[in-house]
């Protein structure tokens, strides 16, 4: 549910971020860098080397932003886990007097959420203070290069020409910061790009033949023979052997666990058995249509 619904939020915040500082901000940016490199080539070309020196070191706040941010939206996906478990167990939960277990279950995970939100929150609230900081001290770079260019006279840049030239580029320092920003969002977008595509590209553990037969029913038995399935490494079914012929009706008992839910499960191909064959009519069960089997097994 988070990852359907806050993580595709902080996508379309990230989306619509780059888009208005990609259009509005570089034309911006160019025009004042033409203006600059007119009045003075080798004072602009400086600013171009020291300003990315101060986009790096944002950058390597901004990874950590996305660490941080994959984990909260993780954290977050847990609360709702144990919200949904709570609500629709609630009798289960009265009945076994669990209101406290499961309040502080519920209290532990959100202090855990709490903490990386506030460390994330830190991060990026940082890059304002911090992109300030950088600017600051790129200007007074610029400004003692530029005044000792102006002094010493070795050069055409006059006292007036500087002065323009230092108004202009204060007028960069707000689109790039606006950089700044939207590589934060960018950096928390990307964290929830990546929890939105493990649900998209989940492989599909049960695959249909290409010429995979269609069936509307079947007119003698279905049988396991020698099935064996399991989760992982915990065996549920082991050799199971069964004849259900059809117009009987048979009953599944055992103790919670034993595997009665999952020997129900490979009829309609929820799973493959790990070993061993399911026959309708002495056809596998993986010859036949996904989609024609729950129109008639179930």
């Amino acid at each position: 549910m988070t990852r359907l619904t806050v993580d595709v939020q902080e996508v379309e915040t990230g989306i619509i971020s780059v888009l208005e500082t990609t259009i509005r901000e570089p034309l911006t940016i160019l025009t004042f860098l033409a203006a600059m490199f007119f009045i003075s080539p080798l004072l602009t070309l400086f600013v171009l080397f020291v300003l990315p020196m101060s986009g790096f070191i944002i950058g390597r706040i901004g990874k950590t932003l996305k660490k941080k941010s994959h984990l909260a939206q993780q954290q977050l996906g847990i609360i709702l886990s144990i919200i949904d478990e709570t609500l629709s167990g609630l009798r289960i939960v009265k009945g076994f007097n669990a209101e406290k277990t499961q309040s502080a279950k519920f209290s532990q995970q959100n202090q855990n959420h709490y903490d990386i939100q506030m460390s994330m929150m830190r991060r990026r609230e940082l890059s304002s203070p911090l992109s300030e900081f950088l600017s600051i001290v790129v200007v007074c770079i610029v400004l003692y290069i530029g005044g000792r260019m102006v002094l010493s006279q070795s050069t055409t840049l006059t006292a007036e020409a500087f002065i323009g030239f230092m108004l202009i580029f204060s007028q960069i320092l707000n689109p790039a910061k606006a950089f700044t920003a939207a590589y934060y969002n960018i950096q928390k977008g990307l964290a929830s790009v990546e929890r939105i595509e493990q649900v998209l590209n989940a492989p599909v553990t049960v695959q249909e033949l290409p010429n995979a037969k269609a069936i509307t029913g079947f007119e003698q038995n279905i049988e396991f023979r020698d099935v064996s399935f399991s989760y992982g490494n915990k065996m549920v079914l082991q050799n199971i052997n069964i004849n259900l012929p059809k117009g009987k009706m048979l009953a599944l008992v055992g103790h919670s666990g034993a595997g009665k839910s999952t020997l129900a499960d490979l009829l309609p191909r929820f799973y493959d058995p790990t070993n061993g064959q399911i026959l309708i009519d002495q056809t596998n069960l993986t010859q036949c249509k996904i989609t024609d089997l729950p129109l008639w097994v179930l």
